[in-house]
This record gives structure tokens, sequence and C-alpha cells, in this order.
């Protein structure tokens, strides 16, 4: 059985306290640059590669690592900030949903781009 003493100093906790300070860090430059949060700024940049057909949510999890509803959480967060717009093409199935950047989600990835964060 663990101590309270031991269990702070189990390397594993360790590891998991310095990747929060990482990710604070990455939260942290991503928002002063461009008012999103480091995993938005990955969907962000992801989205702006995907050309004028936009990307969709499905082909996107695999690229990050990320599970499909985590990444629609992100997109939505994106939706209300102005920063992408949802939209289905004529003639493809309703339930296809592809999202593409707005004129200020555009100027997002610009700053981002300049930005030291390590971006796709």
């Amino acid at each position: 059985m663990m101590t309270t003493e031991s269990w702070r100093n189990d390397p594993r906790l360790q590891i998991m306290e310095q990747a929060k300070l990482v990710q604070a860090t990455l939260d942290a430059e991503a928002e002063q640059t461009a008012n999103v949060t480091f995993n938005q700024s990955q969907v962000l940049v992801l989205i702006s590669q995907a050309g004028v057909e936009g990307a969709m949510v499905t082909k996107l999890s695999p690229l990050l690592g990320r599970a499909v509803h985590t990444l629609t959480a992100a997109v939505s967060g994106l939706q209300r900030k102005g920063l992408v717009q949802r939209l289905s093409l004529k003639g493809e199935d309703r339930r296809i949903v592809r999202i593409r950047l707005t004129a200020e989600g555009l100027d997002a990835v610009a700053k981002l781009r300049t930005s030291s964060l390590p971006l796709p």
C-alpha cells in the first residue's frame, strides 16, 4: 500500500503534473496568439490545409489522434468564435458536414503560423 508521501513521489504522477504544465503553457500561447486553445489551433491549421471543399471531422480525427466527439466540440467552439463555418456541399449527403475557415479563421491561422507552437 502506498503512503501519501510515496504517492506524491511516484514518477508517474510527476509526469502527469508536467504534462498539465506543458498543456497549460501551450494553451496560454495559443490564447495569446489567436484567442483559441492549443487543441483548437491544431484543428484550425488542419482545416486550412483541406482546401476549398473544407475538412470533415472524421478525416481530421486520425490525423490528430483524437476522438471524433473531441474534435466536434473543438469545431463548435471555433464556430462560436466565428473562425469556421459548417456547410454541406450541393449534391452530397446532408449528413456529411464540411468545415471551412472564415476570413477571421484565415487570420488566426496566419498568426498561429508565426508563433512557436508545434503545429501540423
